[in-house]
């Protein structure tokens, strides 16, 4: 027969209590949690990131989006590569990926892109697997 649809459970992580901008990091993760609701695991990367801009316009909150991230070297640009992601009211970056795990290269690419937009606190946030998942990178 055919299984039972059980709903998805928001068990996010709590935010650390030390975190900066706590307000709206947890707007933002209502927004990914909605997103996340309403799709599920097992798109591509692009659904996810459009869906993440039409539930930030949806929330009325400020935001730019990017879709590219520059590689400096000693201060100089020496190339260039896809990474959408978003900066939320010029305080946090956010960078919807789909990945199996998410690790130091992420991790990397963020830390650059806070230096090069002057922004104190970053969020990963995983849509490929069975649960959301939240990563916050400082500075």
């Amino acid at each position: 027969g055919i299984t039972d649809f059980v709903p998805i459970v928001w068990d996010p992580k709590e935010p650390d209590a030390n975190l900066i901008e706590p307000a709206l990091a947890q707007m933002l993760r209502t927004v990914v949690w909605t997103v996340y609701h309403e799709l599920g695991a097992g798109f591509v990367h692009r659904v996810y990131v459009n869906a993440t801009h039409v539930e930030l316009r949806q929330q009325q909150i400020s935001f730019q989006r990017y879709r590219k991230l520059k590689v400096l070297h000693r201060g100089r640009e020496i190339g260039m590569f896809t990474f959408h992601h978003y900066v939320i009211d010029n305080r946090i970056l956010l960078a919807p990926v789909t990945i199996a795990m998410v690790g130091v290269s992420e991790v990397r690419k963020v830390r650059a892109l806070l230096h090069q937009y002057n922004v104190s606190l970053g969020m990963i946030v995983n849509f490929q697997n069975e649960k959301l998942e939240v990563m916050y990178v400082k500075k």
